[in-house]
């Protein structure tokens, strides 16, 4: 006659309490730390600095400080691109010993155009 018990020192368990335990500390931790990392959108504004003239402003040295500071150089044609945290930023826009300042908003996520126009 077969017998359908099943001698149990054959038989072994994948998940034992001690293993079941790590697994549920494994997955706490985890969710922990995906809920404690920030997550930080960002967008960016590019365009050019220009003079009043219309001209451009090659070399032109861009300041922000708000939620996060940053520096940007305009390059040959006057043209800048800064990708940051969305949120307003106080921006000094400076060349040689010429200042200009104002405040600008970068967008939380996307790219907005926007031209600086300096009265130098």
């Amino acid at each position: 006659m077969l017998s359908n018990k099943k001698n149990k020192s054959s038989v072994k368990s994948k998940t034992g309490p001690a293993r079941t335990g790590k697994t549920i500390l494994a997955t706490a931790i985890f969710a922990l730390l995906v809920m404690c990392v920030p997550v930080s959108q960002a967008g960016t504004i590019q365009g050019k600095v220009l003079g009043k003239d219309g001209a451009p402003r090659a070399r032109a040295r861009i300041d922000l400080s708000g939620p996060t500071q940053l520096t940007a150089t305009t390059n040959a044609n006057g043209q800048y691109r800064i990708t940051a945290p969305g949120g307003t930023y106080h921006a000094r826009i400076s060349q040689q010993n010429r200042r200009h300042e104002l405040y600008v908003n970068i967008p939380a996520t996307g790219l907005q155009p926007h031209n600086f126009v300096v009265d130098w």
